[in-house]
């Protein structure tokens, strides 16, 4: 089992802040042969349907170089949107960002173009505050 990124317990404390309850951590996803952990499967169970979201956490501090960085998360996103298509299931998966990265690099024009192309869906949260500053979607 993969170990838990720096700010994993904060998005779990933001997400919990903004009305989400936490069903499961590490939810394995994939066949028989290979598998993938996603960090956080939550519910909204006030919303009618029920609306269930998971959530791969990003930290980003302490990268070398951002752009490697997000490179391998975008790779990593979209490997896990394929496994999740294969097994057929479609609850949406966000990439959680501290607000400082979503404000400096994910804004740039170019990168921010980039998040939109590949439609990835991001939940952008206050570290300090543990809160939910926006969704992006």
């Amino acid at each position: 089992m993969p170990a838990k990124d720096k700010y994993h317990d904060t998005v779990v404390n933001a997400l919990k802040k903004d009305g989400w309850c936490i069903v499961r951590e590490n939810v394995v996803i994939g066949d028989a042969t290979r598998q993938l952990f996603i960090d956080i499967l939550a519910k909204r169970e006030n919303d009618e349907p029920v609306e269930a979201i998971l959530v791969e956490v990003k930290v980003f501090e302490g990268a070398r170089s951002p752009m490697t960085y997000l490179e391998k998360a975008i790779g990593q996103y979209m490997l896990y949107l394929s496994f999740l298509d294969y097994v057929n299931n479609s609850t949406p998966l966000y990439l959680a960002v501290p607000s400082t990265i979503y404000n400096d690099l994910l804004s740039e024009d170019i990168v921010s173009h980039a998040i939109q192309f590949l439609k990835i869906k991001l939940v952008i949260f206050d570290p300090r505050l543990e809160q939910i500053v926006k969704w992006r979607t």
